[in-house]
């Protein structure tokens, strides 16, 4: 059950990531879209923890730290599905929407209904 805090935490930053994108929009502010778009990304990452700790990791040292990590961890515990979906939502938030502040709401919302599957599918794990 160790697992279900990182889901929690996942959905609390999607959540906060929710609220920044609409705040945003409401306001032409697009520092703040940037910024929902990195804690937006926190949100896969948390739950894919999850996930590992869900899949018998034991000690939170072992969980990976990086992406490279995560991908080869999601490799082995994941599945193919889990895989690609966490590749495009480091593109699109992380990337896109973070580091190179293209900021267009309708693929940000399209992203928000990838992630949002995407931990419900690891919640159900």
């Amino acid at each position: 059950m160790r697992g279900n805090k990182y889901i929690r935490k996942a959905k609390e930053f999607f959540e906060f990531a929710k609220k920044e994108i609409e705040k945003s929009k409401r306001n032409d502010k697009q520092h703040l879209a940037v910024d929902g778009c990195e804690k937006a990304w926190l949100a896969p990452v948390l739950a894919t923890k999850g996930l590992f700790v869900k899949k018998g990791i034991k000690k939170e040292k072992g969980l990976p730290k990086n992406f490279r990590g995560l991908s080869y961890f999601l490799h082995k515990y994941g599945t193919k599905e889990m895989e690609k979906t966490l590749g495009y939502l480091r593109t699109m938030l992380h990337s896109e929407g973070f580091y190179n502040q293209h900021i267009n709401y309708e693929l940000i919302e399209t992203a928000f209904e990838e992630l949002e599957d995407y931990i419900k599918t690891i919640e159900k794990i």
